[in-house]
Formats: C-alpha cells, sequence, structure tokens
C-alpha cells in the first residue's frame, strides 16, 4: 500500500508525468488552449466548463490507477501505456456529474452567504447594491468582527472537508452516484470522519503546498516568456491534488 502522504502524493504527480512526457505536454497543451480561450467573452463560459470537466476526469483517472498500485513506480509504467483518449474521456462521465455537483454547491454555499449578509444589513436589494456602498455598509456594522470571524471559520472547515468530499466523489461508478456524493460537504458524518490526526496533517500540508504554489505560479505569470513553466505547473498541480483527495478518502475514520 502506498503511503499517504504529501511527499508520495508529490512523488506520484511527478513520475506520472514524466512517464509519459509526450501525453503529459499534449493534455496540458489542451488544457492551457482552454484556459487561454476563457478570456474571449463569447466562449469564455463554456471554456471554463471544459476546462473543469477535462481536469476532473484528468484527476479521475489518476486516482483509479493509483488505487490499484503499491509502488509509486509503478505509475510510471501506467503512464507510457496511457493514451490521450483514456486520460480525457475513460471517466468522463463522472466527471461529468462531480462538476455539476460541486458548481451547485458552490452557488448554494454562495447564495446562503449574500443572503446571510443581506438579511444583516436589512439590504432589500442586494443586485442593485453598490460594491463600493455593501463594503462599507458591512464594515460599519457593531458586530462585522464576528461576523467576519464567523464566515472565516465557516469556509475554512469546508475546505477542510472538501478534499475529503472531492475524494468520495471522484471513486464514485456512474454520474448520478458522483452528482450525489458532491453535496456531502453538507454532511455532518463525513464532517466526523475528518476528525483524525491523519488526515488533519496531510490536508494542512497540501494547504500549504497549494499556497505556496499559486503565490509561485502568480509571479511567474506576469512574465509571458515564462508561461509554458506556468501550465506545466498548473497542471503537475492538478496531478498532486488527484492524490491528495485519493489519500483523504484513504484516511478517513470508520
Amino acid at each position: 500500500m502506498i503511503e499517504t502522504s504529501n511527499k508520495e502524493a508529490m512523488s506520484i504527480a511527478i513520475k506520472f508525468f514524466k512517464g509519459n512526457i509526450a501525453l503529459s505536454l499534449t493534455t496540458l497543451t489542451i488544457l492551457a488552449i482552454l484556459s487561454l480561450l476563457k478570456a474571449i467573452p463569447s466562449i469564455g463560459f463554456i471554456s471554463s466548463f471544459a476546462y473543469s470537466i477535462l481536469g476532473f476526469s484528468i484527476q479521475i483517472y489518476l486516482m483509479r490507477q493509483v488505487d490499484n498500485i503499491n509502488r509509486s513506480e509503478d505509475i510510471e509504467y501506467i503512464a507510457n501505456r496511457t493514451s490521450l483518449k483514456e486520460l480525457l474521456t475513460t471517466h468522463l462521465d463522472i466527471a461529468i456529474g462531480g462538476f455539476i455537483g460541486i458548481f451547485l454547491t458552490f452557488i448554494i454555499l454562495g447564495t446562503l452567504l449574500v443572503a446571510f449578509l443581506s438579511t444583516q444589513m436589512n439590504l432589500q436589494n442586494m443586485a442593485n447594491t453598490n460594491i463600493n456602498i455593501f463594503i462599507q455598509n458591512f464594515s460599519n456594522l457593531p458586530n462585522s468582527l464576528a461576523i467576519s470571524t464567523a464566515i472565516l471559520i465557516i469556509m475554512s472547515f469546508l475546505g477542510y472537508v472538501f478534499p475529503a468530499v472531492v475524494g468520495e466523489m471522484m471513486m464514485s461508478n456512474s454520474l448520478k452516484e458522483a452528482f450525489i456524493k458532491s453535496f456531502l460537504i453538507f454532511n455532518p458524518k463525513i464532517w466526523r470522519r475528518t476528525f483524525t490526526k491523519e488526515y488533519f496533517k496531510l490536508i494542512m500540508l497540501w494547504t500549504l503546498v497549494v499556497f505556496v504554489a499559486i503565490i509561485l505560479i502568480s509571479l511567474i505569470s506576469r512574465m509571458v516568456l515564462l508561461l509554458p513553466i506556468v501550465f506545466i505547473l498548473i497542471y503537475a498541480l492538478l496531478l498532486y491534488n488527484a492524490n491528495i483527495y485519493l489519500f483523504a478518502k484513504r484516511v478517513l475514520k470508520d
């Protein structure tokens, strides 16, 4: 059994990338094109959806392969035998179901947050309120610090649980199951299952790695000549996250 650690997650991601350079470069080129197309108003929305779904599909494929090996070295052999079609489309149905579920989850959370803040400020119509006035009104609330703290704690906790939820969702067997499991983030039972030292350590280190990676990517992306490196880092991060989602599911308390 592969060790469920951040170090192992990084190692597997690198080995899968190196195991089939042609596959990796072709895949990240497709993702890069979709990412760039997001800037075009007429097709940006569709490109964003396609990017997310293909990203999920890649992660699900890698997770399934890693789940069936006992040594991280074996992933290089698997990568070498993997075709582009297999990587992108083998689990496309599950990726679509999971994406729709998670997308709706974020809409629900966003709606609840806006509704809560609207109630606190007694605003009749948030949609027609100037954002500057919104921020000013919120900052002038007597209990704004308490509200901000409460929101931060809730969002941080949901972020802590999120990898386990994605891990459960990505290991589903159908579009419908993936869609349903996406809403596990609202289930107290899965919250309880994340209360372990092993899960906490895994996710805290993962959070730090992702935070540093995002800063690094942001800095490098300012230089046009280094954009290829940016896309390589983003793809490597996608592979690394897939392993973390699998490990997060594995270490959940029964």
